[in-house]
């Protein structure tokens, strides 16, 4: 009894297979993309109105908009960017390809080898 028991345990664990990997990684980008995008949006709505605010508080009260600063809180942003960019070695733009250079570049021609 006890090994049918058992028997019968392994041979549901054998029928439930872990995702592909393939799922595994659409999974993992729609978690990024989610991320990026909402850091996007931080930056894109949330910041930008906060710039507004505060450029529209300065000129009701005659202050002088303080440009340096809100220059360097986007000069904050870009050298994280710059630092991400860096940390996983991305290039400047997306390349558009999804195969990697040493699929797509040309077969190196070797002098000197003749058949």
């Amino acid at each position: 009894e006890k090994i049918d028991s058992l028997s019968t345990r392994l041979e549901k664990k054998s029928r439930i297979q872990p995702p592909e990997p393939d799922e595994e990684v659409k999974k993992l980008r729609a978690e990024v993309t989610a991320l990026a995008v909402e850091a996007e949006s931080a930056i894109a709505v949330r910041l930008s109105s906060a710039f507004e605010t505060l450029c529209a508080y300065c000129a009701e009260n005659m202050i002088d908009t303080p440009r340096d600063f809100m220059a360097g809180l986007v000069c904050q942003l870009e050298s994280t960017a710059r630092s991400l960019r860096s940390t996983f070695d991305l290039p400047d733009e997306p390349t558009g390809n999804a195969a990697p250079s040493w699929l797509t570049e040309p077969t190196p021609q070797i002098n000197g080898l003749e058949a």
